[in-house]
């Protein structure tokens, strides 16, 4: 990451009793512009903001600092130091963390002289792309160098200089500590938000607002089911609106029972889809095109998958082996076209013995064919959600692909959906994994299951 440094400066009028108004902030702003790695950067943040407060009430005023990215692209922003000015009328010897002391009321008249806590809180935070600290505290060594988070393009952030000072003062004591921060382009890759639509009857006529909504919610992929029930016209709009706000549509479909020789003629197999897609793709414009196919069918359902694994498997086998040549063959036309595979978590405990593709673990052959393996990891704990995919992961990066981690929005069951848990508790979760995997090129996107009734389009 490539870094410039801003320093702002902390005033804090501390007094018995003689400062409990508000204290007026100064209203210089600092401006940087400058050019990183050929990207102009310009970053505003105020110069000065003040304190006050009174030990006997313990009432404090403070000004909280806005940080704005003028950037049209977005930054890191990191808290690299605080300290005691040097020109600061009170020095105290001891910067500590809030901890030091178990109550800063009770410390004693020459500990509030030479201790204080000095940090910064995250208020607003609706224009982070992603948040790595909601509080930081300077301590002993003075030194923080912590990545507060990614400032989006074009916005703001709202922070507030926190302290922790004892209560014990004879006169008027004021502090002036810098605060220094750094911003810098983002050198780790993005991970954005995709999401699966199954019931494409509920979008009829709400394209547009729909897809609103989506591009709100940050999706950059869209895995949507498709009906032959449902008149094509639908998908070139849904498909043409979606490309015009950066969205990729992918065509989704599966069942557990599809096989490579099922009958074309009939819906819902897979020679159909096939069929289906197709002729889509090459009757209509290149802006309503999908940008490929998401399979979505589980094996595991068949009634013979604990008494005949072997053939199942080689049934499912043979479909992802011929939907890869089948995406070879389109793409063959001048299509750049991707092939997905949804998957449960556990598909690295299955291997298979066949006369067709030998012997072997499943996940390996599956990642020896798709583009990108959609992992179901269906848990509401980050902690759960990243150790099921940990040999994913692994893989991912030995074949040089990439997967999804899909979470799970349906009423399922305890512990496996973020139904009961509501939208705040999985964007913290999608917000973290975002942060734990950035610097992991093969996290694609975060998935949510899915975008329907009942489910994350209804979640609050």
């Amino acid at each position: 990451m490539l870094k410039k440094l801003y320093q702002t400066s902390f005033i804090a009028i501390l007094g018995m009793g003689l400062f409990s108004s508000y204290v007026q902030a100064d209203t210089g702003v600092i401006t940087m512009d400058g050019t990183v790695d050929g990207t102009n950067i310009s970053v505003s943040i105020p110069a000065v903001v003040n304190f006050s407060y009174n030990p006997n009430t313990e009432a404090k005023v403070v000004n909280d600092i806005t940080v704005v990215n003028n950037t049209n692209a977005p930054l890191i922003m990191s808290l690299n130091d605080i300290k005691v000015a040097d020109d600061s009328s009170w020095k105290p010897a001891n910067i500590v963390d809030p901890t030091y002391f178990t109550d800063w009321r009770d410390i004693s008249k020459n500990e509030s002289e030479n201790f204080i806590a000095l940090g910064l809180s995250v208020l607003d935070d609706t224009d982070y792309e992603a948040k790595f600290e909601s509080e930081l505290w300077g301590g002993s060594s003075q030194s923080l160098n912590k990545e507060l988070g990614i400032l989006k393009e074009n916005a703001n952030v709202v922070l507030r200089p926190e302290f922790r000072v004892g209560n014990s003062f004879s006169e008027q004591k004021t502090l002036k500590a810098t605060y220094t921060f750094s911003f810098g382009l983002d050198d780790s890759r993005y991970i954005g938000n995709s999401t699966y639509i199954w019931n494409v009857w509920d979008l009829q006529g709400q394209e547009y607002n729909k897809l609103t909504d989506l591009a709100n919610r940050g999706v950059d992929k869209i895995y949507l089911q498709i009906d032959s029930d449902i008149d094509n016209n639908f998908y070139k709009t849904f498909v043409k609106y979606a490309n015009q706000m950066n969205m990729k549509v992918y065509a989704l479909d599966g069942y557990k029972n599809w096989v490579i020789n099922d009958n074309v003629g009939v819906q819902g197999t897979y020679n159909y889809f096939k069929w289906w897609y197709e002729t889509y793709q090459t009757s209509v414009n290149d802006d309503e095109k999908f940008s490929g196919i998401l399979i979505d069918f589980e094996p595991y359902l068949r009634a013979d998958w604990d008494t005949d694994r072997e053939t199942v498997l080689l049934d499912y086998m043979r479909v992802i082996d011929d939907v890869r040549g089948f995406i070879d063959y389109m793409g063959g036309m001048g299509n750049d076209e991707k092939l997905y595979v949804t998957v449960p978590f556990w598909y690295e405990q299955i291997n298979y013995n066949n006369g067709d593709f030998g012997s072997g673990w499943l996940l390996d052959f599956l990642f020896s064919k798709v583009d990108k393996l959609n992992v179901m990891a269906f848990r509401d704990d980050i902690t759960l959600v990243q150790n099921i995919v940990t040999e994913e992961v692994d893989k991912a990066n030995t074949y040089g692909k990439q997967i999804d981690i899909t979470l799970e929005t349906h009423d399922v069951g305890d512990n496996l959906s973020f139904y009961e848990e509501g939208l705040s508790a999985l964007e913290d979760v999608m917000n973290n994994l975002k942060i734990n995997y950035r610097k992991n090129n093969v996290i694609d996107t975060i998935c949510i299951h899915s975008y329907d009734s009942g489910a994350w389009a209804d979640m609050n």
